[in-house]
């Protein structure tokens, strides 16, 4: 007799455990196989699925459902109710229903179920939160954290000077060259997203770190070909970039 193929959710095997629908774990193993296979999911992706599906089969064992086919619209808004009823938050029922109709879609496709109702389903409006803003006291100590006494921590502080004072994204600020930059108009050239471009303002402080690069900083327009004053590799780049 061979061992069924552990899921990589340890929820989700003591879930079906208890569950009254015969075939549902050899359905939802084939599931996972599927998801893994043909999406290419590593283990930890699929086990976000797997475990998204959980209460899903807690639900149907407490509605004694025993065969899928009586899945109907109806069974499905009680347990989106039930999800809210235990306080998720929305985004959360979003992911839940989400995960319930791709793998109702992958019975459809693959069993003699239908389930034609499933899409009809809608779940909750997602969320407006409010961003959440920096204090001034914060914007300081993130200003500060280079190091203005090496050219490195020169290009740094005008890195973040420029992504916060004139509100670059950080794909924006990467594509910068000296070139874009005019220090006489306090301007700088953007090529924002699709190949738009603007010229934001500098603020102050940020011309002045870049007016003391040392003597051969700039050749032509260009950044010398010292390592210390070339633009950061995108790797360095994004890591600077997480102090924001």
């Amino acid at each position: 007799m061979t061992t069924a193929k552990r899921l990589p959710s340890p929820a989700m095997e003591d879930a079906l455990l208890r569950s009254s629908v015969p075939d549902l774990p050899s359905l939802i193993r084939d599931y996972a196989d599927h998801i893994a296979s043909t999406q290419q999911l590593s283990e930890h992706t699929v086990r976000n699925y797997i475990n998204d599906l959980v209460p899903l089969v807690e639900f149907l064992d407490e509605s004694t459902v025993t065969n899928l086919k009586n899945v109907d619209r109806l069974l499905l808004r009680g347990y989106l109710a039930s999800l809210i009823s235990a306080e998720y938050s929305r985004s959360s029922v979003s992911r839940k229903l989400s995960a319930l109709k791709s793998f109702f879609r992958f019975l459809r496709q693959n069993s003699d179920l239908e389930l034609d109702q499933i899409d009809l389903v809608t779940g909750p409006k997602k969320e407006k939160k409010l961003p959440a803003i920096a204090s001034n006291h914060e914007i300081d100590r993130l200003l500060d954290e280079p190091n203005t006494s090496t050219n490195a921590g020169i290009r740094d502080r005008a890195i973040l000077e420029m992504l916060y004072g004139a509100g670059l994204r950080v794909s924006e600020a990467n594509a910068m060259d000296i070139a874009d930059v005019d220090l006489k108009t306090k301007e700088a050239r953007i090529i924002g997203k699709g190949l738009c471009f603007r010229h934001p303002v500098s603020r102050q402080d940020s011309i002045r770190m870049q007016k003391k690069q040392p003597a051969g900083a700039l050749s032509n327009g260009s950044l010398s070909t010292s390592r210390e004053l070339l633009a950061p590799s995108p790797g360095s780049f994004q890591k600077l970039c997480t102090l924001l």
